[in-house]
């Protein structure tokens, strides 16, 4: 909802991943592994969620009323089950037949329980002459088996984690140690979304491989809300693999893109297509061209 994002906007990026992945999404998983995945002492990882709960049970109060309040927590306490999530699961056949003709999909996974059957379908599709991007939309709070990995990381052209993310999928290491963990499970571009310490992306399609860094777009006190700019930053450098771009041009499109959004609340209230915007997008994507080191 608009007041959920409103809330995570307020708050440090460290504790938005606790309150998507631990308050929201209900997963507990082990307490040490959490503490590893959020980069704090697993006490503190339990402080920070009461401190959340309570937060938000008074934003929410705020916005909608005690009643709106109780609503919205007899949903949310669903139990998670596997008839939950089909519902969440649209199989391939109920797309819509210009979807099914797109040249791209961009699908945002929970690492622990990737629809892996839409992903094949969209992976058969069209021949196969088509392109996946996939983002985690958390990061996972239990171990992800290589199995799962491999099959996740390889059906897909575009694997896009934030730092957080694929540290709990791989572990800990250095920006290009995590994109080469996810390249060896089948990822054949990895592009490791780092906040504002920008991007680095790793290309496994050419030999020998390419890995690149590519700074963030930042304005002294123009940002304004960051939810939606990692599916901004996936959308641009999706759409600039498709005009044959190459990755490091692609990463900064989207680095870009997601500067763009991080300076409105919200949706932006100018459309994405019109003419001034995407002016300001290219602007923005050719002074961080010339910023953009090739690392490896």
């Amino acid at each position: 909802s608009d007041a959920l994002e409103t809330f995570a906007s307020t708050l440090k990026p460290g504790h938005v991943e606790i309150l998507r992945g631990r308050v929201i999404a209900g997963l507990t998983g082990d307490d040490q592994r959490c503490a590893k995945t959020f980069g704090v002492s697993k006490q503190r990882v339990g402080q920070i969620e009461k401190q959340l709960r309570v937060k938000l049970a008074d934003h929410f109060t705020r916005s909608f009323g005690t009643d709106g309040v109780k609503a919205m927590l007899r949903v949310w306490r669903t139990r998670p089950s596997p008839g939950l999530y089909a519902m969440l699961r649209p199989p391939f056949s109920t797309l819509p037949a210009k979807y099914k003709n797109a040249k791209a999909f961009h699908v945002g996974v929970h690492p622990e329980r990737p629809d892996l059957d839409l992903l094949l379908a969209l992976r058969n599709s069209r021949g196969g002459e088509i392109l996946i991007s996939v983002e985690p939309f958390t990061s996972a709070l239990n171990p992800v088996s290589n199995e799962l990995l491999t099959q996740l990381c390889s059906v897909c052209d575009v694997f896009s984690p934030n730092e957080l993310e694929a540290v709990s999928m791989v572990g800990s290491g250095n920006p290009v140690e995590l994109c080469e963990r996810l390249a060896a499970f089948g990822a054949k571009i990895v592009c490791l979304r780092r906040g504002e310490l920008g991007v680095v992306v790793l290309d496994t399609r050419i030999s020998p491989n390419e890995t690149w860094s590519v700074p963030a777009y930042l304005r002294d006190s123009e940002t304004s809300d960051v939810t939606g700019c990692g599916n901004a930053f996936c959308g641009a450098f999706l759409a600039s693999l498709l005009h044959g771009e190459g990755v490091a041009a692609a990463a900064c499109w989207g680095s870009a893109a997601a500067s763009v959004m991080a300076e409105n609340a919200g949706v932006p209230t100018v459309p994405a297509g019109d003419a001034q915007t995407r002016n300001e997008v290219q602007k923005r994507c050719e002074a961080l061209l010339v910023k953009t080191k090739r690392i490896k």
